[in-house]
């Protein structure tokens, strides 16, 4: 983001305002990389599953691992808009999906990726 948000440096901490990475900037940087590996990832799934592992996987399984992976990138893409709009409002916090989303995202997407990867174990046995 270009217009970085101010974060007032603690008077006892021994790190100078520099030194300190913005919360708000790396919430937001987050959440737009979490949204794209989720996108990417599920790129992947489908190119393996329409390839390799064809006539191997479960529709039923795909899909849920697949879900969650959208969910994961869904989640993310909202709470990044939430960020953006959140600098130009007068709140102290952002909505739940900002405030949320830094615990959600990683569980649905490693839940994602998890059971993909037993799919795919499962099926090479």
């Amino acid at each position: 983001m270009s217009d970085e948000i101010v974060e007032q440096a603690h008077s006892d901490s021994a790190l100078g305002p520099a030194a300190r990475p913005n919360p708000h900037l790396l919430a937001y940087d987050f959440f737009k990389h979490m949204t794209s590996l989720s996108v990417l990832t599920l790129g992947g799934m489908l190119t393996l599953s329409g390839s390799i592992f064809a006539e191997m996987v479960s529709s039923r399984n795909l899909l849920v691992a697949m879900g969650l992976i959208a969910a994961a990138g869904v989640t993310a893409f909202t709470a990044q808009i939430e960020m953006v709009e959140w600098a130009h409002r007068d709140t102290a916090k952002p909505r739940w999906s900002a405030r949320w989303g830094r615990g959600i995202v990683p569980m649905l997407y490693g839940g994602g990726v998890g059971a993909f990867l037993a799919m795919v174990e499962g099926a090479l046995r």
